[in-house]
């Protein structure tokens, strides 16, 4: 999804998120205070996500790729890598788009082998890579269950690609209108006698002073009609059409990841009201949502990960 991840309405909805979720603040804290809990498991995994790895990340900047990949392919990709006792010591980013989990006819992720990495344009029929089931953290944000779809994800970037697809087959025809089309935007009639030689000589001013592809824009000119008259064949676009269509468009596009116009700068003033009460919840959804499944996986996935510190 090379060109989706820098597409205008897509970069934009996956940075407002990327920007909303690494500025959350967090900690790691216990499920029940009230029972006994490992204070030095607390401890190494809030400096173990403050300094996840060697290359001087951070818990902002590993997050912010990994939110990424969940909006991009549904697939959000952490590698847990171990020292000697089999302890987590550094915790890197995977692109998603690369990860492809290994699971059985009943849907379970393979023992030793649960995840490869398979690169794009390689030619070795093997993966570069593999993983163990406890060596990966994996977040969906929406899972599906369907038999042919198991165990992938459905991101908003994939949810608008057939609706986008649409839209540019439209956009192309409406284009190849103005590249191909050869009808004349007006008839002129000069009059029903008007010599052929004074037609000839108005359709060469017309043509220094109005020239367009293939004859497009360039009217036709006829004598026979009484009077001089002009005829309009083919109307123009309509300014507000355009604005009401890519309105449109971008409400769309940024419900996919639940949010609203506002969320991206878009100040929609004739709903001005109702755009500001959609702001917040629209926050409220994309983000209490995202923020939930990052808070899920982080847990179940190192808390059990780390059964040997």
């Amino acid at each position: 999804f090379p060109t989706r991840r820098s597409s205008d309405l897509d970069r934009v909805c996956i940075k407002t998120l990327t920007d909303e979720i690494t500025s959350l603040p967090w900690d790691i804290v216990a499920v029940d205070d009230k029972k006994p809990f490992n204070s030095n498991l607390q401890k190494f995994l809030v400096l173990l996500l403050k300094k996840p790895n060697r290359n001087k990340e951070t818990w902002r900047t590993l997050i912010d790729k990994v939110v990424e990949d969940i909006m991009v392919c549904d697939n959000g990709c952490i590698e847990v890598v171990r020292d000697q006792k089999n302890r987590i010591s550094e915790l890197f980013h995977l692109d998603g788009c690369t990860i492809k989990p290994v699971i059985d006819v009943y849907g379970n992720l393979g023992d030793p082998v649960a995840y490869e990495q398979w690169l794009p344009g390689q030619r070795n029929q093997e993966p570069v890579a593999k993983f163990g089931k406890y060596d990966m953290i994996r977040i969906q944000w929406n899972p599906l269950g369907t038999i042919d779809n198991f165990p992938w994800g459905f991101s908003p970037v994939e949810a608008g690609l057939s609706v986008a697809t649409a839209f540019l087959n439209a956009e192309a025809y409406n284009m190849s209108f103005f590249q191909r089309n050869t009808i004349p935007p007006v008839v002129i009639n000069m009059g029903k006698d008007v010599p052929d030689a004074e037609v000839t000589t108005f359709k060469t001013f017309l043509a220094s002073e109005m020239q367009g592809q293939q004859g497009f824009w360039q009217p036709f000119v006829v004598a026979g009609g009484d009077g001089f008259d002009i005829k309009e064949l083919v109307k123009a676009p309509q300014d507000m059409a355009w604005n009401n269509y890519v309105e449109w468009q971008m409400k769309w596009k940024v419900a996919l990841y639940r949010m609203s116009p506002q969320d991206i700068g878009f100040n929609l003033d004739q709903y001005k009201v109702q755009g500001d009460t959609q702001l917040q919840l629209s926050k409220n959804k994309a983000i209490a949502s995202l923020k939930s499944v990052l808070e899920d996986r982080k847990s179940t996935r190192l808390n059990s990960s780390h059964a040997n510190i």
